[in-house]
């Protein structure tokens, strides 16, 4: 099993900006994000949509590192 973890790297990977990685979350018996897998390469602009109690907010919290997933990673690279 693995975990989510926020790594940030200063050593830039000219291709990805943000890493995610097979991220699953779980609240109680409920499952409201299943292998969630994406890269977002550097300028690039994203949107999520979906409908109420669908794990937007769930997935942000994940990325910004304030909620851990119950499997998964996510890397971001810092420019600089």
């Amino acid at each position: 099993m693995s975990f989510s973890t926020l790594s940030v790297s200063s050593s830039a990977d000219a291709s990805t900006q943000l890493r995610v990685d097979g991220v699953s979350h779980t609240f109680g018996a409920r499952r409201v994000l299943t292998d969630i897998t994406f890269t977002v390469p550097p300028g690039d602009r994203v949107g999520m949509i979906g409908e109420n109690g669908s794990g937007k907010s769930t997935l942000l919290r994940i990325l910004a590192g304030t909620l851990t997933a119950d499997a998964g990673t996510v890397r971001a690279i810092a420019s600089g």
